[in-house]
C-alpha cells in the first residue's frame, strides 16, 4: 500500500518496513526504468532517502548500488589501500576491527544496500567496548566508505555523520612526593626497580621506556638526556618512532636515575657472556635475559605483585606518568615544559588532563599579583 509517492510498506518478521521506488527514466526501448530500495524503518527515513536519490538524479550523480558485500570490499580496501602505507600495528588493528566487529554486524550487507541505520544499530550494540574504541571502529569504517564514495562504488558515505559516544576523561590517582619517595625506597630490590624509577622520573609511556637503547642515553653539561626514537607496542613489537610525531623527543633525567640505569649494563654483559649466540642484542636498556623485548602485560603483572608488599595507595603503572606531571605542575613548572616532557601534541592537552592542579596555581597567581601592587 502506498504511503506517499513512490514509498511503500511491507512486512518483515512481523514488523512494518518501507521501501522506495526510484524512477530512472526510460530505457532504449522507451520502457520505464525503476529501482527498488528496501530496509527503511519509517516513512520519514524512506522519504529522506528518496529525496536524496532524486537530487542525485537531477545532478546526474546517481550511482547504481553496488552488489558487492561489505566483507569483500573491506578486505580488498585493506589490501589495496592500507597494506604498505600504514604501520604494521595499525594494519593489524584494521584487520581485527574488520574481522571481529564489522564483519559480524554488516559483513554480509551489499555496499549499495548499506544504510546509516545499519551503522547506528551496530554502534548501539557495541556498549561492551570503551567509547574510545567505538570511535576507532567508526573511524575505520568511515575511512573505508569514504574511499568507496570517492571511487563512485557507492553514492554516499553513510558512516560520515553517525552519532558516536563521547570519550569521558578517566579519573586517575597519583602519589604525592612522600609516597613516591617511599615507593622508590621500598622497591629497590625488585626486578623492575630501575624501570619504575625511570617512568616516575620522566613521565614516559611504558612502551617508550621499553624501547630505549643504550645509544639513546647521552651525557649533557647538567645531567643526561634520554632520546625516544622507538617504542614497544601492545603486541610486544618494536616500532620506529613514537605514538605521535610529538612523542619523538628527548627527556632530561637526573644523575641519580642515570646511575641506576647504568647498573643494568653489568647484568646485560653477564647475560651476553652466559647465553652467547642465543643472546639477541638489540641494544635495549630494558630487556629479558636473552635480550628480547619486555612485554607490557608482564610488566604490569609484576608491578601488581610488587605492590602487594608496599603499604601505599594502589595506582596503575600508567599513573606514574600522571604522578610525574602533577608533581611538576604543583611546583609551578611551566605547563609547556611539562607538555614537552610528556610528548603531548599540544599544551592544551596537558592543561585539560591536569586541570585539577590549576585552581591552586590560579589562587597563588592572584595572591602574587595582589602582593606586587600592595608593595607600591
Amino acid at each position: 500500500m502506498a504511503r506517499a509517492s513512490n514509498i511503500y510498506e511491507y512486512k518483515k518478521n512481523g514488523k512494518t518496513h518501507y521501501y522506495i521506488m526510484i524512477d530512472l527514466g526510460k530505457d532504449k526501448n522507451n520502457k520505464r526504468k525503476q529501482k527498488k530500495k528496501m530496509g527503511f524503518k519509517s516513512v520519514k527515513e524512506a522519504k529522506q532517502a528518496l529525496i536524496e536519490y532524486q537530487n542525485e538524479l537531477k545532478k546526474d550523480q546517481y550511482i547504481e548500488p553496488s552488489k558487492q558485500i561489505f566483507d569483500e570490499y573491506f578486505k580488498e580496501w585493506i589490501r589495496t589501500e592500507k597494506e604498505g602505507t600504514v604501520k604494521d600495528v595499525t594494519l593489524r588493528d584494521y584487520k581485527n576491527i574488520g574481522e571481529n566487529i564489522l564483519s559480524h554486524y554488516i559483513g554480509s550487507v551489499p555496499l549499495g544496500s548499506l544504510t546509516r541505520e545499519h551503522i547506528v544499530n551496530m554502534v548501539s550494540n557495541l556498549n561492551s567496548y570503551s567509547a574510545k574504541y567505538i570511535r576507532k571502529i567508526v573511524s575505520v569504517l568511515n575511512d573505508a566508505l569514504k574511499h568507496a564514495s570517492e571511487q563512485e562504488i557507492i553514492s554516499k558515505n553513510v558512516a560520515s555523520n553517525v552519532p558516536i559516544p563521547r570519550i569521558q576523561q578517566k579519573e586517575f590517582q597519583v602519589w604525592n612526593a612522600d609516597q613516591v619517595a617511599k615507593f622508590l625506597n621500598d622497591s629497590k630490590d625488585m626486578t623492575y626497580h630501575v624501570l619504575y624509577r625511570t617512568l616516575l622520573m620522566t613521565g614516559m609511556r611504558i612502551g617508550e621506556a621499553l624501547g630505549l637503547r643504550w645509544k639513546d642515553i647521552n651525557k649533557t653539561t647538567s645531567g643526561y638526556l634520554l632520546s625516544i626514537r622507538q617504542t614497544v607496542n601492545n603486541y610486544g613489537v618494536l616500532e620506529t618512532g613514537g605514538k605521535t610525531k610529538s612523542s619523538m623527543r628527548s627527556v632530561e633525567i637526573d644523575t641519580e636515575t642515570a646511575d641506576y640505569i647504568f647498573t643494568l649494563k653489568e647484568t646485560i654483559q653477564k647475560n651476553k657472556e652466559k647465553f652467547k649466540d642465543s643472546y639477541i642484542d638489540q641494544d635495549l636498556i630494558f630487556c629479558t635475559r636473552h635480550g628480547n623485548v619486555l612485554q607490557q602485560p608482564n610488566i604490569r603483572f609484576a608491578y601488581r605483585k610488587d605492590m602487594e608488599s608496599i603499604d601505599l595507595p594502589r595506582i596503575r603503572i600508567h599513573d606514574f606518568r600522571h604522578t610525574h606531571a602533577t608533581l611538576l605542575l604543583e611546583r609551578k613548572i611551566n605547563p609547556k615544559v611539562v607538555s614537552e616532557r610528556l610528548g603531548h601534541s599540544s599544551v592544551v592537552i596537558t592543561l585539560t588532563t591536569y586541570a585539577h592542579v590549576l585552581p591552586t596555581m590560579q589562587t597563588e597567581a592572584v595572591s602574587t599579583l595582589s602582593s606586587l601592587f600592595k608593595e607600591r
